[in-house]
């Protein structure tokens, strides 16, 4: 695990944000390098990380996604107490996302 900072949208505080080690180090590549910056400007990754996101979005609606959720938990660090509903009443992965 890893810290990365980020800044929160809604306050502008700048936080702690606990990663896998794995995706600090693809943001400080593509963020941090100028390989890292070149490769973002060109349309192939662009358009790679536009189709994955789309592609993953209708996978994490899918119930079988509510398998991925335990994992996802254990990789992020997620203070359970901050979840207002048992892990197994969520219907999908994106359910997990959702906010009131």
């Amino acid at each position: 695990m890893g810290n990365i900072l980020v800044v929160d949208r809604e306050s502008g505080d700048v936080i702690k944000e606990q990663v896998p080690f794995k995706v600090k180090f693809q943001l400080w590549f593509l963020f941090q390098t100028w390989p890292g910056r070149l490769l973002l400007l060109t349309p192939f990754l662009r358009g790679y990380l536009v189709n994955s996101s789309k592609l993953l979005g209708p996978k994490c609606d899918h119930p079988d996604s509510r398998a991925s959720i335990p994992g996802f938990i254990a990789s992020y660090g997620v203070d359970m107490k901050e979840v207002a509903v048992p892990i197994e009443s969520f219907g999908s992965m994106n359910e997990y996302f959702y906010r009131e």
